[in-house]
């Protein structure tokens, strides 16, 4: 008796003798999954995955295809933020301060977080929200972005390979040049994630 798999941003799957967990579907022949163990995000195609169990895990109804990969990379940043709000101790304050100012947002947004992540355990509830204007586009100014998307085509992507830390640096130099605000080594961290998660699934 064959079990349908589920896409399910969440759902446990297995590949092999692994434990895995959805969280992107990739066109209709893939999927991003995550290693719960390891934290690693990988590239595998449907045919290599089966459910877990013949149980749906829950009733979530998320189409994984309707959220875009910038959004995706901003869920891991703010689980990233989160992480030492989620292992059961009492944080300090100062730890706390410390990973809002990274965020660049409030301390009431941390624990908003936290607060979501805990009670669903699914990286979809750090999605950002929706709303009714401006939704995918750019809130960098037009000069900032010109400059963001050259220095990663032509310094990320160059084949020196360097790293996301020195394309960061680079925005900002050239952005210091141009007597511009250079924007949040984070922007151009989810920038490159994003591009670098649209070329593996292209690649297929």
């Amino acid at each position: 008796m064959t079990t349908s798999l589920s896409l399910t941003e969440g759902t446990d799957v297995r590949c092999g003798d692994r434990s895995l967990v959805v969280r992107q579907a990739l066109g209709s022949d893939a999927v991003l999954v995550e290693d719960p163990q390891t934290g690693e995000i990988e590239r595998l195609g449907i045919a290599e995955l089966r459910p877990a169990t013949t149980e749906a895990t829950d009733g979530s109804t998320t189409n994984l295809n309707d959220i875009s990969d910038v959004d995706w990379a901003e869920a891991r940043r703010r689980r990233d933020l989160i992480a030492p709000l989620l292992d059961g101790t009492r944080c300090p304050r100062s730890l706390v301060l410390e990973r809002a100012r990274a965020g660049d947002c409030a301390t009431t947004t941390l624990y908003r977080w936290a607060r979501l992540y805990r009670a669903s355990g699914l990286l979809s509830s750090l999605l950002p929200e929706k709303s009714n204007g401006g939704r995918g586009k750019s809130r960098l100014n037009p000069a900032v972005e010109q400059i963001l998307t050259q220095t990663i085509k032509d310094h990320y992507l160059s084949r020196q390979q360097r790293t996301v830390r020195s394309t960061a640096q680079e925005v900002a130099r050239r952005c210091r040049e141009a007597s511009l605000h250079a924007p949040n080594p984070n922007t151009v961290r989810l920038r490159i994630l994003a591009l670098m998660t649209r070329g593996r699934s292209d690649a297929r």
